[in-house]
């Protein structure tokens, strides 16, 4: 069903005088002006709202009864999926650094610089997940490929932090580091036939023997 833009009225004397602040600040950019002069607002007007003195603006308050708002659903639909969207990434990636990755993947897939990377892991510290040293079995090792393999073909646009992030769900007793080495040391045509030993050791950190 087609959404439509509602007006909302307005009578908080707080909320109206904020309304009228903004109003008279359009006035003082020439985008502002122009947007007002598109909407059919006389100039003559436009340059009164912008000479218009703070007392005015506290006396228009006490005289206006209200104001109507055009919101539309498009718009506020918008913008709280950029707020959650945000929040979900910000959760992420301290998943990330919690579970292993290193400060490189980090900087990498979130386009921070190694230094934020550090200070974030500095704050996170006391959550950092310490992965026992031991052998990954060529067995274990083909799983994560054949797992990796799924991942990409079913999440073809997805981008590549929320396909290492679905890989981690399924290994999580690796780190992730450990995991994402395995799964894209090989070939992306052809499964491993004999892998190299992989030992995962502290955060962050893989080696192949």
């Amino acid at each position: 069903m087609e959404q439509h833009s509602f007006e909302i009225q307005i009578v908080d004397p707080t909320c109206v005088a904020m309304l009228l602040t903004q109003l008279v600040k359009m006035t003082e950019t020439m985008e502002g002006m122009t947007e007002l002069l598109e909407a059919g607002w006389e100039p003559s007007f436009v340059d009164q709202l912008r000479h218009l003195p703070s007392r005015d603006i506290t006396e228009i308050t006490r005289r206006t009864k209200s104001f109507f708002a055009k919101v539309s659903p498009h718009d506020l639909k918008n913008t709280i999926w950029l707020i959650n969207n945000g929040r979900e990434a910000q959760k992420k990636l301290e998943y990330f650094v919690r579970n292993g990755a290193s400060r490189e993947m980090v900087s990498r897939l979130w386009s921070m610089s190694l230094q934020q990377v550090s200070t974030i892991r500095n704050q996170l510290k006391s959550h950092l997940k310490n992965t026992p040293e031991h052998e990954v079995s060529d067995q274990k090792q083909e799983a994560i490929y054949r797992a990796w393999s799924e991942i990409l073909d079913e999440n073809p646009n997805s981008p590549e932090r929320d396909k290492i992030y679905l890989l981690h769900n399924r290994f999580s007793d690796l780190s992730i580091e450990t995991a994402y080495n395995i799964a894209t040391k090989y070939d992306s045509i052809s499964a491993p036939k004999k892998s190299k030993r992989i030992v995962t050791g502290n955060i962050g950190e893989s080696r192949v023997q």
